[in-house]
């Protein structure tokens, strides 16, 4: 077979790690011929792209006589353009109850299979009118623990250490975590925040909002914030995997309050690396944030709000009173009690969403069915 994989590929953008990571685990897990292709959509920016990472380029430079099978994953989207007798789209992530009409004729009418990122996508793309086959694949997860970490340059704040790592789009719940954070009387306990500067991420505003000011700069984009005896380092940038690696490593507990998620990726990274999880107990995470893998927030379903202004459509408000206690709880627990659930979430983790089990679901899918459309 030759499978062409296309979306973006350059380095620190979500979607993209999603597309490196199936190409790389399709090229070395499977008898096919495996190229990465930015699609027509996004050509023109992909080749002003600086970042992109060694191990992609020979499928990048890679040339196919003919296209098999085509793997797309973009936002929007769009099916159309797409080449060969399968035309897959995904892993796939959504995270809200409805989804768009004209999505899911588009995915009816030009698509053979759709894979996902969870079982939560799937639910979601069936309950609005999606028929042809949905598989679910989860994601790669196993990179991070591959690379060696480096520490970033400039110092950590003391104490009981929460990471939180995100675009703080709305639905991250950063503003909830800083509202909760504020009230937490634990001693000495600090708040990491990675993320980057997007349109819709308002995270300085939000800090500030809860009177915190900036006692110094390390660098462009990167603050410490303080409050009495509290610090807030917020990193608004990008920075390595390994890095990220590092704050993973030096961190105490990852908080993700969550409205919605399609998967959550550095929920199952932490658990790879034997860092405590503490997530909304809804979406696409509670594949593998289970009560035996995980510390889990209440929540309400409430109506979202997102620049796609669906009717009727839901995701999860964690609940603050629910998320301190948690917080508190994880705080006073032993090292001992936390082992326990580290074990079973890492294991979980090296089973279920290795570049081995996830590249099998997907050759499995794409030999087990047979399709009879004709486009």
């Amino acid at each position: 077979m030759n499978i062409q994989i296309e979306g973006t590929y350059e380095n620190q953008y979500s979607l993209s790690i999603v597309n490196k990571h199936i190409a790389l685990s399709l090229a070395k897990h499977s008898d096919a011929e495996i190229k990465i292709y930015a699609s027509t959509y996004h050509e023109k920016y992909m080749n002003l792209q600086s970042d992109i990472e060694e191990d992609i380029k020979p499928l990048v430079e890679k040339k196919l006589n003919n296209i098999d099978i085509t793997i797309r994953n973009i936002y929007p989207p769009y099916t159309t353009a797409m080449k060969g007798y399968h035309k897959i789209f995904g892993p796939y992530g959504w995270e809200e109850s409805k989804f768009p009409k004209e999505y899911v004729e588009w995915f009816n009418t030009k698509l053979t299979m759709i894979f996902t990122m969870s079982d939560y996508v799937k639910e979601v793309l069936e309950n609005n009118g999606v028929v042809i086959p949905i598989v679910t694949t989860g994601l790669v997860v196993e990179k991070i623990s591959k690379i060696d970490s480096e520490p970033i340059p400039y110092s950590l704040p003391s104490g009981f250490k929460l990471l939180h790592i995100s675009s703080c789009f709305p639905r991250k719940g950063a503003d909830i975590l800083l509202e909760v954070f504020e009230k937490l009387e634990l001693g000495d306990i600090s708040l990491i925040i990675k993320t980057f500067q997007n349109p819709h991420n308002e995270i300085c505003k939000q800090i500030e909002k809860e009177d915190y000011k900036i006692e110094k700069i390390y660098e462009e984009n990167v603050c410490l914030y303080v409050k009495n005896k509290k610090k807030i380092l917020l990193i608004n940038k990008d920075i390595s995997e390994a890095q990220i690696k590092y704050l993973y490593e030096n961190s105490d507990l990852l908080v993700a309050p969550s409205l919605g998620e399609g998967f959550g990726l550095p929920m199952a990274e932490a658990m790879l690396l034997k860092l405590p999880v503490l997530t909304t107990a809804y979406g696409g995470q509670v594949d593998f944030c289970t009560d035996e893998t995980s510390w889990l927030i209440d929540y309400d379903l409430v109506e979202s709000s997102t620049h796609l202004n669906l009717e009727n459509s839901f995701w999860a408000k964690p609940r603050k009173c629910s998320l301190e206690k948690q917080i508190i709880k994880i705080y006073n627990l032993s090292k001992d009690e936390i082992e326990k659930k580290l074990i079973v979430a890492q294991e979980n983790i090296l089973k279920n969403y290795s570049s081995l089990e996830v590249a099998s679901k997907i050759i499995n899918a794409i030999e087990s069915f047979n399709s009879n459309k004709k486009f």
